[in-house]
């Protein structure tokens, strides 16, 4: 009966671990292209850290300018478009299914390759020698000799 109590139990903290994520609603997920333009901005300021201190010229300075303000304009209109993440009702779908799923799927494994009909083996009934792949060697024997 322990056997049970403790798989039920580690099923359960399985299940804690894995459920609440798909839970939680979508919007405290960080919003990609937002941080994609921190970054272009944070590269802009960098860019004309390099042209005061002489490390690029006006013109690779004014190129590098053009390409991320170029990089900046396509993650603002990939954000106006912008698939919705998936719905909550496919995450709690998922949710159960998981919950249901695991555990069903453990009793199946612990039904085919386990062994339920074998009865309880205390360890004074078992035979010790035949498990370890023979009589053991006393060792008094090895310093009389």
């Amino acid at each position: 009966m322990l056997f049970w109590i403790l798989a039920a139990v580690l099923t359960a903290a399985v299940l804690l671990f894995i459920v609440p994520p798909l839970l939680r609603s979508g919007a405290a997920a960080p919003d990609r292209d937002a941080f994609d333009r921190e970054v272009y901005r944070d590269q802009l300021d960098e860019l004309e850290r390099d042209r005061a201190r002489g490390l690029i010229n006006d013109a690779q300075a004014e190129a590098a300018k053009a390409e991320i303000a170029r990089r900046m304009l396509a993650t603002e209109e990939k954000s106006g478009s912008a698939a919705t993440p998936a719905t909550p009702r496919s995450a709690r779908v998922l949710a159960v299914l998981l919950a249901l799923m695991l555990p069903l799927g453990a009793l199946s494994v612990y039904g085919l390759y386990g062994r339920p009909d074998l009865p309880a083996q205390p360890l004074a009934s078992r035979n010790l020698e035949q498990e370890r792949g023979g009589p053991p060697r006393p060792c008094w024997r090895r310093w009389t000799s």
